[in-house]
């Protein structure tokens, strides 16, 4: 499939586009109780001894995002480097918070 390409009068160049008569299959994505509690970690470090909780909601909803995108798109993210983990088909997301100093 080439992006932009009309195919039975349809763009396939994004989901909105997707013909509704043709279901999308949503997969189920596990969230492991050892990375819900890291991400709780993280966002509360942010939230509350950072004292920038504005930057930990945004960083949850990033995770939600990733999460939502994997059950649509679960081979988008590489598999972990872990040859065991990778072996399970769990796959990794890395986020980079970059600091801008102006």
């Amino acid at each position: 499939m080439i992006l932009g390409q009309e195919k039975a009068g349809i763009v396939t160049n994004s989901l909105k586009n997707w013909r509704k008569d043709i279901p999308m299959k949503e997969y189920k994505v596990i969230t492991l109780p050892l990375a819900e509690e890291d991400i709780a970690d993280q966002t509360d470090y942010i939230a509350f001894e950072l004292k920038s909780p504005e930057t930990a909601i945004n960083m949850v909803r990033g995770f939600q995002e990733v999460i939502k995108s994997l059950s649509l798109f679960p081979q988008s993210h590489e598999l972990d480097e872990d040859e065991e983990l990778a072996g399970y088909g769990i796959r990794r997301y890395i986020i980079r918070i970059i600091k801008f100093i102006l």
